[in-house]
C-alpha cells in the first residue's frame, strides 16, 4: 500500500513524503527534527494493492479520499513521548484501514447487530 507523511506548521504543510509498506503492512519515515516540523503530523493511507479497497489516487487538500473511508491518525511527536521501545527518537502512529462496499461472511453476524447499520468490514 502507498501511505503519505505530512506535517505542519501552523496550519501550513511543510513537510510531505510518500512511502511503500512492506508485506505485513509497516512502513517507515524519516525525519530530521532539525530541518522539518514534527509537532504536528499525519499519516494517510493513499493506495491499496488490495483490488476491493478502491482508493482515489486524486485526494483532496484535507487528506480524504473522495471515493471510500479513509483511516489517518495523528502522530504524537513529542519530544521524549517514545511509544516504541527501539529508540527515544521512534515514533510509532496508529493502524490504518480502509472500509470495504461488501462485508465478507465472518463479519455479517455483527454487522447484523449493529441495527440499520451498513455492513462494512475494515482491511489493513
Amino acid at each position: 500500500a502507498t501511505v503519505r507523511l505530512e506535517c505542519r506548521e501552523g496550519g501550513n504543510i511543510k513537510s510531505s513524503q510518500e512511502a511503500e509498506t512492506n508485506q505485513l503492512g509497516l512502513y517507515v519515515f524519516k525525519l530530521d527534527k532539525s530541518k522539518e516540523p514534527v509537532d504536528d503530523c499525519q499519516v494517510t493511507l493513499l493506495h491499496s494493492p488490495d483490488p476491493e479497497c478502491k482508493i482515489s489516487h486524486e485526494v483532496d487538500p484535507n487528506n480524504k479520499s473522495k471515493t471510500a473511508p479513509v483511516a489517518t491518525r495523528k502522530l504524537n511527536l513529542l519530544e521524549g513521548d517514545s511509544v516504541d521501545v527501539i529508540a527515544p527518537s521512534h515514533r510509532v502512529a496508529y493502524p490504518l484501514g480502509l472500509v470495504v462496499e461488501k462485508a465478507h461472511p465472518e463479519c455479517e453476524q455483527f454487522a447484523k447487530a449493529r441495527r440499520n447499520q451498513p455492513a462494512w468490514t475494515v482491511r489493513v
